[in-house]
C-alpha cells in the first residue's frame, strides 16, 4: 500500500528583538535602541525596518535600515527641543514572510508644569499689574495736586486795564499802572 499523507514542514521564518526595554531621554536628545533579526530556521530574505510611535516633531534612523538575519541595526531616535515629558510606546516593524513587531519603550525625562508653579506665576503676575495700578493712581494724585495748586492761586489783575498779573508785580506791563498793596498781595 503507498502511503499518501502530505507532509507540511514549517518554512524558514526570523524572530526581531529590541535592547534595552526602556531608554531615557530629554528633549532634544537622541535616544539609541539595538533592533536584531535572527533566525534558526535558515531565513536569509532582507528585512526592511520601520518604525511608529514616535513622539510628535522627533524623528527616527535605522541604521542599516535593511538587514539579513542574524544581524543588528541601530535605531536612532531625535528628540524635538519642545517634545512634552512622557512615555511613549515605540514599535518597530520588520517585513518578511509573516511581518514582525517588536515595542520598546521612551521615556521623556523634563519637568512637567506643576499647579503650583503655575500660581506662582499668577501671582507674581497679579502683584505686577497691582504695582503698575498703584503707580499710575500716585502719579495721578501728584498731577491732580500741582494742577489744583495752580488753579487755587489768587489771580492779580491791573486796578486800570485788569490785565492778568503775575503775583508781586508792581507796574502794570500793559498800562504801566502802580498797583496798590493789596492788588500786589493777592
Amino acid at each position: 500500500m503507498v502511503d499518501r499523507t502530505l507532509k507540511v514542514e514549517k518554512g524558514s521564518d526570523y524572530t526581531l528583538s529590541i535592547t534595552p526595554d526602556t531608554v531615557h531621554a530629554k528633549p532634544g536628545e537622541k535616544a539609541t535602541f539595538n533592533v536584531i533579526a535572527s533566525s534558526d530556521s535558515g531565513y536569509s530574505q532582507f528585512v526592511n525596518l520601520m518604525v511608529s510611535g514616535l513622539p510628535p516633531g522627533s524623528t527616527a534612523q535605522f541604521e542599516p535600515s535593511a538587514l539579513t538575519p542574524t544581524s543588528q541595526s541601530t535605531l536612532t531616535v531625535q528628540l524635538s527641543e519642545d517634545v512634552a515629558p512622557g512615555f511613549y510606546r515605540i514599535t518597530v516593524l520588520g517585513s518578511g514572510i509573516e511581518g514582525k513587531r517588536i515595542s520598546a519603550t521612551l521615556q521623556i525625562d523634563g519637568q512637567v508644569p506643576s499647579a503650583g508653579a503655575a500660581e506662582t506665576t499668577v501671582n507674581y503676575l497679579a502683584a505686577a499689574i497691582l504695582g503698575l495700578i498703584v503707580a499710575i493712581v500716585v502719579a495721578g494724585s501728584v498731577l491732580a495736586v500741582k494742577r489744583f495748586r495752580t488753579h487755587r492761586r489768587a489771580k492779580v489783575f491791573c486796578i486800570e486795564c485788569r490785565a492778568k498779573l503775575p503775583p508781586g508785580t508792581e507796574f502794570c506791563p500793559k498800562c504801566g499802572t502802580k498797583q496798590t498793596q493789596s492788588t500786589q498781595e493777592r
